[in-house]
């Protein structure tokens, strides 16, 4: 079986549709430039899906320099996001006062069925494999449900580091891996790939 699994097809999510002739995040159309902290004044056209994913030992340096700006021109946009990141949901959620309905623009993918109830209680959307949610060895589940983020979204903020900033990161504890944010950085290529193909 291939690393990324087999071809991955585009799919509308939750009634979202996806426009594969949506421009990229940062050529969507918007006029930001009257906008306030408090009411951004946004012109909207076809909100796309973001997949956020990331490393779980990220620094808050790396945080504010790689994912802050991205995940405030999503909201901006009036975006969609599929997540399981704790930090970019807790990010994404202080953000209420200047984006009241961000909850609704919210997924979050859970791969454990005791999870479910506690972001049900937070207001946003959740997403479960099964009835159950996922019961299989925590590495499996883990990244089939990547790989269901990835095909319910359109694009990725995520970033993943360097072999050597992984290197430096791990010191004598380094080896060589690709991380599942790498994982799913290459799933999308491929899925551009295959998009591109049929044309």
């Amino acid at each position: 079986m291939p690393l990324l699994g087999n071809k991955i097809k585009r799919q509308n999510y939750q009634g979202i549709s996806k426009m594969e002739s949506t421009p990229p995040l940062t050529q969507v159309e918007a006029n930001c430039d009257s906008a306030t902290p408090s009411q951004p004044q946004v012109l909207i056209t076809n909100p796309r899906i973001a997949f956020i994913s990331g490393h779980m030992n990220i620094t808050p340096l790396q945080y504010s320099t790689h994912y802050k700006p991205r995940l405030d021109s999503a909201l901006s946009l009036g975006h969609h996001i599929v997540i399981v990141d704790a930090s970019a949901l807790t990010y994404l959620l202080a953000q209420i006062d200047r984006y009241p309905d961000v909850r609704q623009h919210i997924t979050v993918h859970v791969s454990r069925p005791g999870q479910l109830s506690k972001f049900q209680a937070m207001g946003v959307r959740t997403e479960c494999s099964d009835e159950r949610c996922d019961r299989r060895e925590p590495q499996k589940r883990h990244l089939d449900r990547d790989a269901r983020m990835t095909r319910a979204s359109d694009n990725d903020i995520l970033w993943a580091r360097s072999e050597d900033e992984e290197r430096e990161f791990y010191g004598e504890g380094w080896r060589a891996r690709v991380s599942a944010t790498e994982m799913n950085r290459l799933r999308r290529v491929e899925i551009e790939k295959d998009s591109l193909a049929d044309g």
